[in-house]
């Protein structure tokens, strides 16, 4: 009877949270936001090899004016520079003549050339500034497992392969907006409860108040998987169908960790980032539900959860504070995209901000704050 009761609860917070016309029409601009993103990058692919040329032919040109504008001295200094230039001019036609006869592996073999220079002349301070040193050593890394695993690069942004818009849309939901947007859908399914007094109706019925509860927990996680694997679903069928196919499932993409730069793969990088942002949304929704039974206000819970959620993010991986406990902060791991990579441990300077951590940390706050708002509900008196 308990477990009827159950199913029967359950599908009526299914049903009511279908029929929400908030919810269908935010779900509805989400997946048009994305088809119109697939559109626009379709678009921008069209000239992504005359720009590459135009870029290496603007740096050919840089490098003779440079040349020009040197002393016509001939000393051992002065011959190292002129040497390096033409090293590097050599290098760049090469690589305009890779881009126009389509051979991507000498491509990638010149740009892990140009790389290592550059390197070089970081490290013995000929050149100041320009790109982080580990953002081209990763680059390096890359390139080399893209010629060892034989596949083709692909533009990391504007590519419209299946899995690489899949792992470019889901970076998005894994953000901050993709966070505000899910919990703005996720966030009043008990709240609003409270709000319109419709929970003593609800209590009314032959429910006991932990059911209520778990009903409302089920949903939060039913929900926002559904929607998850909806935008992963569409995303890959638009590159499939549109986009050129599939794509390499094994795509290296680089990943950063304090000790060293390795790779992962780019499956693996959206698998990890949809779950890990998945348990974050449960978490939150949970702490929704504890403040709006504290507050009985659905605004108000809505507003501190996300202010809670983007403060702490905020705090930890962009101002540095609370570094050395940033990994049991469930925050922390608002971007799990960045977290998957490896970004945000290495900007906290904590190698246990990781999948693993992320994931017992997010489910023991979960538990724990369930826990926590059962025993409130069975305590609270309700009026009308």
């Amino acid at each position: 009877m308990v477990k009827r009761m159950n199913k029967h609860l359950i599908a009526f917070e299914v049903k009511k949270f279908a029929k929400r016309r908030k919810n269908l029409v935010i779900i509805s601009l989400l997946f048009i936001s994305i088809f119109l993103i697939f559109v626009l990058l379709n678009g921008l692919q069209s000239g992504e090899t005359d720009t590459k040329i135009m870029n290496y032919e603007h740096n050919i040109s840089s490098i003779k004016q440079s040349l020009e504008n040197l002393p016509g001295d001939d000393t051992p200094e002065l011959n190292s520079i002129r040497e390096s230039y033409n090293e590097e001019l050599d290098l760049l036609e090469s690589q305009i003549n890779a881009i126009r006869n389509d051979d991507w592996r000498k491509q990638l073999a010149i740009q892990i050339q140009l790389d290592e220079n550059i390197i070089h002349d970081i490290n013995s301070e000929k050149v100041i500034g320009g790109e982080p040193v580990h953002i081209i050593e990763a680059r390096i890394i890359q390139n080399q497992e893209l010629i060892n695993l034989d596949i083709e690069p692909v533009h990391p942004i504007i590519e419209t392969e299946g899995i690489h818009f899949a792992k470019n849309i889901v970076g998005l939901t894994t953000s901050v907006l993709g966070f505000i947007i899910i919990i703005f859908i996720m966030g009043d399914t008990l709240s609003v409860e409270f709000e319109r007094r419709t929970i003593n109706l609800l209590l009314t019925q032959p429910i006991s108040r932990s059911s209520l509860l778990l009903s409302k927990t089920l949903i939060a996680i039913i929900f926002p998987a559904i929607i998850i694997c909806l935008i992963c679903l569409l995303s890959i069928f638009l590159g499939v169908i549109f986009g050129g196919g599939m794509g390499a499932l094994n795509y290296p993409l680089p990943y950063f960790s304090i000790e060293e730069i390795s790779v992962i793969s780019i499956s693996k990088q959206i698998i990890y980032s949809s779950t890990l942002f998945l348990f974050l949304i449960i978490f939150t929704v949970l702490l929704n539900n504890l403040i709006a039974l504290l507050t009985d206000s659905n605004i108000m819970s809505l507003g501190l959860s996300v202010i809670i959620a983007v403060s702490f993010n905020l705090a930890v991986t962009q101002y540095g504070l609370l570094s050395s406990i940033a990994h049991v902060l469930p925050f922390t791991y608002l971007n799990s995209s960045a977290v998957i990579d490896g970004t945000i441990g290495v900007m906290t300077g904590n190698a246990n901000v990781n999948f693993l951590t992320g994931l017992i940390i997010l489910i023991a706050y979960s538990v724990i704050i369930y826990l926590f708002s059962l025993y409130l509900l069975n305590k609270k008196q309700f009026t009308n």
